[in-house]
């Protein structure tokens, strides 16, 4: 038996006998256009137009796998499905179960073996990626393809999650990119607290001291939790002092050391260093008359000259701390493009999604085991772009086996 993904891809791409297609009544179906696939709820295919009987039929079409699930999922009751012209399921269950007003076409009969044996042999793959041994197959043109789309999707997913929060923040665009940029900061292993750390310290609370640097400093240090009694030293204890006045003062909440990740952490990504980056993030903001022009100033981010010299309190760096170029390339992989997509979806301007492009294609490959084992099966990846759409690839469609839904997995299963 199949699942409703597969019926809806066969039914999509019209890869079934078509010129003997009949209802359960023998009616003879003559498909015009198999229709728009919705990725809404409503029925799964609109704008359908067909032939059945001596009539000619427009609306949507709804895909089972048996029969009777039109009656499980309540669609007898649904004004949505008042529409369906017609009702495709893989097999029949229960003759009785069919909707008697809606023509009903059985698909199993009309789908070759070869098709299904080609999907099957994907789906059982225990490879990494479960096209390996086939990949010699898969034009270099629908890979590009391939990477450029889910490079697309990738920046639309995260800016969909982006505008719910926006909206839910009542448009408070600075308190968006803040936790954006807090959470990109805190990489693999420090993104929860750095999420937690920007829920609870508000940008617009944050920039009403903007002019008191000791303040502001206090607060994300002592929030973070960083303020223990590890901390010592004369700068220490002056954050020490000032924070006791102001978490009192606004009923902070404050994280524990054992939030964060210190062992396999280096550089930038050392909490103590976050903290210092998103002090300076925060002048930017005061300096700063839109969101765009926080967008474009990554690169005037800057340390203080405490920070400049110490990975933690009292513990001096080998070498001088600065706001690396890769740095840079990270947080706009994972804050610049998505907000700019944010700013496609909310203002309905596909300029932005093009900036978002155009950034991400001036900058140099991510190096990682994703890039690195697609490069491996042919893959070009030579930019930030491509390797964005190679990981959405791997993580979203590979690993979950999403196969005919990616244009690799189609072609591997339609060629003939």
């Amino acid at each position: 038996m199949q699942n409703e993904k597969v019926i809806q891809f066969l039914w999509q791409h019209q890869l079934l006998d078509i010129t003997n297609l009949k209802t359960v009544h023998d009616d003879p179906i003559r498909v015009i256009k198999p229709g728009i696939i919705n990725f809404t709820d409503g029925p799964d295919f609109s704008d359908a137009q067909l032939s059945i009987g001596n009539l000619e039929w427009f609306g949507s079409i709804e895909i089972h796998i048996v029969d009777a699930d039109w009656q499980k999922h309540g669609h007898e009751s649904d004004k949505k499905y008042e529409n369906v012209i017609l009702h495709v399921v893989w097999e029949l269950k229960d003759s009785e179960a069919i909707p008697k007003e809606i023509p009903c076409l059985v698909l199993k009969p009309y789908v070759s073996n070869d098709i299904l044996n080609k999907y099957q042999k994907i789906m059982e793959s225990k490879e990494k990626l479960p096209c390996s041994s086939q990949f010699n197959k898969v034009s270099s043109l629908t890979k590009i393809h391939t990477l450029e789309t889910m490079a697309f999707q990738r920046i639309q997913r995260k800016a969909d999650i982006l505008y719910d929060q926006l909206i839910s923040s009542e448009i408070d665009w600075r308190q968006i990119y803040f936790q954006l940029f807090a959470q990109a900061l805190g990489k693999k292993f420090n993104k929860i607290p750095m999420l937690h750390l920007s829920n609870i310290l508000n940008i617009n609370q944050l920039l009403k001291h903007s002019d008191q640097e000791l303040t502001l400093e206090a607060m994300l240090f002592g929030v973070a939790g960083l303020l223990d009694e590890s901390a010592e030293g004369i700068h220490a204890e002056r954050l020490k002092r000032e924070f006791d006045f102001v978490k009192n003062k606004f009923n902070l909440d404050q994280l524990t050391r054992e939030h964060w990740s210190f062992s396999k952490t280096r550089g930038s990504s050392r909490p103590h260093l976050s903290m210092a980056i998103l002090l300076g993030l925060i002048k930017q903001f005061q300096n700063a008359s839109n969101h765009f022009e926080i967008v474009n100033g990554l690169k005037n981010l800057d340390l203080t000259t405490y920070w400049q010299l110490h990975y933690d309190f009292e513990k001096k760096s080998g070498r001088k701390n600065s706001i690396s170029e890769e740095l840079i390339d990270h947080l706009n992989i994972n804050v610049t493009a998505p907000y700019l997509k944010l700013l496609s979806i909310y203002y309905s301007d596909e300029s932005f999604t093009f900036q978002a492009q155009t950034i991400l294609e001036d900058i140099k490959k991510e190096q990682n085991s994703i890039t690195e084992e697609l490069g491996e099966l042919g893959f070009s990846i030579t930019n930030a772009f491509e390797s964005q759409g190679a990981i959405e690839l791997k993580n979203e469609f590979c690993n979950a086996k999403r196969c005919i839904e990616c244009s690799i997995g189609k072609s591997l299963v339609v060629k003939e």
